[in-house]
Formats: C-alpha cells, structure tokens, sequence
C-alpha cells in the first residue's frame, strides 16, 4: 500500500512539472478514493496535503478552472468562496488526524494553510496581507541556508513564484531578482514547465521597469520570444495560461 500511493505521489508531482495539473489532481483524488480505508495515517495525510497543494494551484489559474473540492458544495464562479472552502476542508484534513502528528508533517499542513490564506488575500485584492503570508510561507518552506539551493520541491517553486509575483505589485526589480534566483534552479534540476515560465516572467517584468534601457528591454524581448518557443514546440500544457494569469493579476 505504502509503495502504492508513493508512486501515486510521484506521478502526481510529473503531471504538474508538465503542467498537467488537473491530471496531478485526479491521480491524487484516486488515490485518496481508492487507500483512504487501508493508508497509514502519515500517507493518507501525504495524499491530502498534495491534493490541496494542486487544488490551490488551479485556483489560482481561474475558478473555472478547477472543480469545487466537496462534491456537496454548490458549483461557484468566485475566487473567495472557492479559496473558503479549500480552508474548510484543510480543516476538516487538519482535524481527522492526530494532534500529536509528526513535526514534519506538521509543518507541511501549515504550508499548505498559509498557501491557502495568501492566495485567498491576493484574491480579495488585500495585496499587503498576500505579501507577508507569502514571506512566511518561503521561511517555512526554506530548507538550509536561503539562497543556495539547487533543487527545490514542487511546494518551494510554489512558495517562490507567489511571492514573486505579489512583490511584482511593490517592487519590480526585487520579483525580477527572485524569479532569475528560482528560474536557474528549475533549470539545474530540469523543472522545464517552472524555468520557462520564471525566465518568461522576468523578461517580461523587465521590459516594465527598465524600459528606458534599450539594450535590457532587447535582451528581454528576445527572452520572450525564445521561451515562446520552447514551450510552444515542447508542448508545455499549461504554460500560456500560468502567464496570462500572472500578467493580469
């Protein structure tokens, strides 16, 4: 059983390295279904914490996008109620198990929270409130010493990229620093999805801030058009969409 919803926790992570996030969350719901009666606690909370970690991530691509967690929950167009019920039901995830749970898994439900809430925040426009939950989900996630990774879980790149993204509305040259740091550390442990879209977004949020540099916005424009390309000849499933909703947020 263990070695069963292992693979099915490693399957889930290469959907969503290929950008194939909703079959990374119906490998998860299946897994949940079909091992939910015989799992050890510890796995069954793996599965869970992985199916939220997913779910926040199509939120966040557009709530027509991702299905409503609970199946007894009316269908909905908001971000708010989606992102409310995503807290429920980390909740109700939180309270089906021990209190004295290991400090590990511990510390990945509260990951999973503050993920939660930040992105709840951003979507209620409190940007500040996004942005230093945001913070605290990074020093919670950051293993060692910050800065020197050179590999990073798919929980860390999306720690990353929401800070990045909300600090792109207080200071462009600092989410274009974090996004060069996170797109060379996709690359070296060959996230593909994550280092076109971080290198796409730091050219793209250069051109806005240096833009009066005509070398920086070439160099930019180049960028754009050649991580375009990979990921357009590569097929890199939700790409384009990951942009488009980092460029309108």
């Amino acid at each position: 059983v263990r070695l069963s919803i292992h693979a099915s926790l490693i399957s889930s992570d290469l959907y969503a390295r290929l950008g194939m996030l909703h079959m990374s969350e119906f490998v998860c719901r299946r897994a949940v279904k079909q091992f939910a009666s015989v799992a050890s606690v510890e796995d069954l909370l793996m599965l869970y914490m992985k199916l939220l970690q997913v779910q926040v991530q199509l939120v966040a691509l557009g709530p027509d996008v991702v299905p409503v967690p609970s199946s007894s929950a009316p269908a909905t167009s908001s971000f708010t109620e989606i992102y409310s019920q995503l807290k429920q039901l980390a909740k109700q995830v939180r309270l089906s198990f021990p209190s004295d749970m290991p400090f590990a898994l511990s510390q990945q439900l509260e990951s999973v929270n503050l993920l939660i809430a930040a992105r709840a925040a951003q979507a209620s426009g409190d940007l500040s409130r996004a942005l230093r939950l945001a913070h605290r989900l990074v020093e919670l996630t950051t293993v060692g010493p910050s800065g020197k990774e050179t590999h990073l879980s798919d929980a860390q790149i999306e720690a990353r990229l929401l800070l990045a993204e909300l600090l792109a509305h207080f200071d462009l040259s600092a989410s274009v620093q974090l996004l060069q740091e996170l797109a060379e550390i996709c690359k070296k442990s060959d996230n593909q999805v994550m280092h076109c879209l971080c290198t796409f977004l730091q050219a793209q949020l250069t051109l806005q801030y240096a833009h009066h540099d005509e070398d920086a916005s070439q160099n930019a424009l180049r960028s754009i058009e050649n991580t375009l390309l990979i990921a357009r000849t590569t097929g890199l499933g939700l790409f384009e969409t990951y942009v488009a909703r980092f460029s309108t947020k």
